[in-house]
């Protein structure tokens, strides 16, 4: 490089992947060496593509994906004019991790991509390239190794002059790191939706910071950003994130931070309240298919359900006491962000217990709930409203909104949940654009109201029978392969008989006795199904839908006498057996 400054002293590295120069930066006054190093990889072309603002310059995908995650240095990719002898630079790493992951995620699998570079990078001043590479150092570290190294080994070899200046310095130096890092954390979540690496981020710096009393505001951040990654209803994630929490309170506390100890105590019942809030919907869903008849499902409530549900009632109106609590005290320190913080956990604890409690309640407590829901989130609305700075939670506010909309029935949810999407778009969040489709997705069947089970479709009672088997018996019965989940599937199919004696009205239909599960659950059709017609003959089998096709087969075909109906089920009748002769049949043959 011909116009290189003299204090620049550049030579080929070693091991080459395209990279022309490896260049030290000497002081001009002294000679002596400092800290500044880079790489240049230097391009020719005589198709130099310059508009006003950029160069368009085109390099291999190889290229740029080694220089991201294997080099650890500023990578600086100088394309020359070869006709005019024009320079341009890019600083490649910072490139590719604020432009090319943002505005173009799946660049990785391109064979080329398109770089647009600044015209004003000139080498008109070579002393920006130095500056640029002297910030750069710690930057290509974080983004390589997770982890601060030539520049603070540099700076602890040199602590001599002044250790009491040099040791603050050292620890502004580290804080800005470690900042620096817990941020990129943040955006490889809410740019790029790329919790493995955000993670990898947070880790890094929880590890390093932790017992050590120079960097608590950075190990609390650590915690913030690791706690999202940990499961409260996985009994082993639960344990590790309530760790954290309590690490996150007693750090806050003996350190004085007002608004983290807010913060901690205000997660930890949060976690609680969700933990309580799915026992409670389980209780629920049980109570509440108990309850659809007298004799289906009479065994399956006890007495410990019912008290069960009241104490964790009466534990969820402690838990929201104390929150609201920690929430007005926010507000006597005057710190409206925390506030806002706690707030969006409020409203969507609150939606949670909606949802739990929606299928099991009455008119008159699901209005109540609705009208403080609507409050809260008119409070939160008009605090975000009131300044940009607040901008961070509008996507939670667009999702709270959706699923309040969708909750009372009001069709405004899809202009909603749209206005969600183009919010994450508008602002290149991949994170919040994910979320925001997967709640279009959710809500884009009809909300199920309440129903007798007599008046459910067989999909309805499907769900419904698969949820409870799913809570009692940990069995998925869509899934599982198990004797045990194949006997639960028939079962639920063969409960409500419409589709089989719709056929004729002369057929007849008996339930042999069932095993454990007929008893437990309530389920009659556990067990051997006879058809008989007095104009054809009998069949069993333990599965209604082959019984009738080969008692179709048999008998139906041909016959003269087949008269369809429109069978009305009543799911408190278990037997369906109408003629003397039939009932002779089962007194003879007690084992179907």
């Amino acid at each position: 490089m011909k116009n290189a400054p003299k204090n620049w002293s550049l030579a080929e590295p070693s091991e080459d992947y395209g990279n022309d120069y490896f260049v030290k930066v000497f002081d001009k006054d002294t000679d002596e060496a400092t800290k500044i190093s880079f790489i240049i990889q230097l391009k020719g072309t005589e198709d130099y593509k310059k508009d006003e603002k950029h160069v368009k310059f085109s390099i291999r995908t190889d290229y740029l994906k080694y220089y991201y995650s294997k080099v650890d240095m500023p990578v600086f990719l100088v394309v020359v004019d070869t006709i005019n002898e024009e320079y341009c630079w890019l600083f490649v790493q910072k490139y590719i991790n604020e432009e090319l992951n943002v505005e173009k995620p799946n660049w990785h699998s391109q064979e080329t991509v398109t770089l647009y570079i600044p015209i004003e990078n000139d080498f008109s001043n070579p002393k920006i390239i130095e500056q640029t590479a002297e910030k750069g150092s710690q930057y290509c570290n974080i983004l390589v190794n997770g982890t601060p190294t030539q520049e603070l080994i540099w700076k602890v070899k040199n602590i001599i002059d002044n250790p009491l200046e040099k040791s603050k310095d050292l620890k502004k130096q580290y804080s800005e790191i470690f900042n620096a890092e817990t941020k990129v954390g943040f955006e490889f979540i809410h740019n790029q939706n790329n919790p493995q690496n955000a993670k990898k981020h947070f880790r890094s710096v929880y590890d390093k910071t932790k017992d050590d009393n120079d960097y608590v505001l950075a190990h609390l951040n650590s915690i913030i950003g690791l706690t999202p990654f940990l499961d409260c209803q996985n009994k082993i994630e639960a344990e590790k994130l309530f760790e954290y929490i309590k690490e996150g309170e007693t750090l806050s506390k003996k350190n004085n931070i007002k608004y983290l100890e807010h913060y901690f105590y205000g997660l930890r019942l949060e976690k609680l309240c969700f933990i309580l809030q799915s026992q409670l919907r389980d209780l629920l869903v049980t109570q509440k298919i108990s309850n659809l008849g007298k004799t289906i499902l009479s065994f399956v409530v006890d007495p410990e359900t019912t008290e069960g549900i009241k104490e964790i009632f009466e534990i969820l109106h402690k838990l929201y006491a104390d929150f609201c609590k920690n929430l007005i005290e926010t507000l006597d320190d005057k710190d409206l962000f925390i506030f806002l913080e706690l707030l969006r956990m409020l409203i969507g604890m609150q939606l949670h217990h909606i949802e739990a409690v929606f299928t099991s309640t009455d008119d008159n407590t699901k209005k109540a709930l609705f009208n403080q829901m609507d409050q809260l989130l008119s409070i939160f609305r008009d605090l975000i409203n009131f300044t940009s700075e607040f901008d961070i939670f509008r996507y939670d506010l667009l999702s709270f909104e959706t699923t309040y909309l969708y909750l009372i029935g009001d069709k405004q949810y899809n202009e909603t949940v749209d206005e969600y999407i183009n919010f994450a778009k508008e602002n290149k969040s991949q994170y919040h654009l994910k979320r925001a489709e997967s709640l279009k997705e959710k809500l884009s069947k009809p909300l199920n109201r309440q129903k007798d089970i007599s008046e459910m479709s067989d999909e309805e009672i499907h769900d419904l029978f698969k949820t409870l088997i799913l809570i009692i018996e940990k069995i998925d019965i869509d899934v599982d392969e198990t004797d045990e989940a194949m006997v639960l599937r028939c079962a639920v199919r063969d409960l409500n008989p419409k589709r089989v004696l719709d056929n004729c009205k002369h057929l007849e239909l008996h339930y042999g006795h069932g095993g454990q599960y007929a008893k437990f659950f309530g389920l009659a059709s556990d067990g051997l199904k006879t058809i008989y017609c007095e104009h054809g003959g009998i069949i069993t089998n333990r599965n209604l839908d082959n019984t009738y096709e080969e008692f179709y087969n048999k008998y139906c075909k041909e016959c003269e006498h087949k008269i369809k109906q429109d069978f009305k089920w009543n799911p408190d009748k278990l037997s369906y057996v109408k003629s003397k002769k039939f009932k002779e049949i089962l007194d003879k043959n007690p084992f179907i």
